[in-house]
């Protein structure tokens, strides 16, 4: 069971709370239903818009995870570059730019089927410099729709949100 009344604590901040009583949010998590503010039981009304504010605010926490493992996803597929696809994930920019920083002429990077490609200088910048497009373009896209979901006012507003617009292409190919 999921207790919510840290979650009220935080919306009513001037309730009391005792007496548990459980409601059942419709997707099997059960939230403290009955508080007290002032010694007095609240409105069916003000029940239900705390009701409301935490499923609403359950909703949203899941659809920013999904945002955000999309993104991850995103990212880990790659980008095609010179017709062959690397990893764009943090760990393969490192080994990247390690290997650029190495000061060699032609330096060698393994692509994301196992084979190694021949890099000079300009062409690993090159790709440097499209890797950093490609998640910077995959942060903005999870910023604005996160922002739009914690913007969301009600669960028809959340609902309205498509997390599959605005990401690039998988794997990423910027020609």
């Amino acid at each position: 069971m999921i207790d919510y009344s840290i979650a009220l604590q935080h919306i009513y901040p001037d309730i009391r709370y005792s007496d548990y009583a459980l409601e059942d949010l419709g997707n099997g998590s059960k939230i403290v239903a009955w508080f007290y503010q002032n010694g007095a039981q609240p409105t069916e009304q003000a029940l239900q818009d705390a009701w409301d504010a935490i499923a609403a605010n359950a909703g949203k926490s899941a659809l920013i995870t999904q945002v955000k493992a999309k993104m991850e996803a995103i990212i880990d597929s790659g980008i095609v570059f010179n017709n062959h696809t690397f990893k764009s994930n943090f760990e393969t920019a490192c080994e990247i730019n390690i290997a650029k920083e190495s000061g060699l002429t032609i330096l060698l990077i393994k692509n994301s089927s196992g084979s190694f490609v021949s890099f000079t200088q300009s062409t690993i910048q090159e790709l440097i410099g499209l890797i950093g497009v490609m998640r910077q373009v995959c942060c903005s896209n999870a910023a604005s729709l996160i922002n739009a979901i914690n913007g969301a006012q009600d669960q028809e507003a959340i609902d309205a949100i498509d997390i599959n617009l605005g990401w690039p292409d998988v794997p990423y190919n910027p020609n």
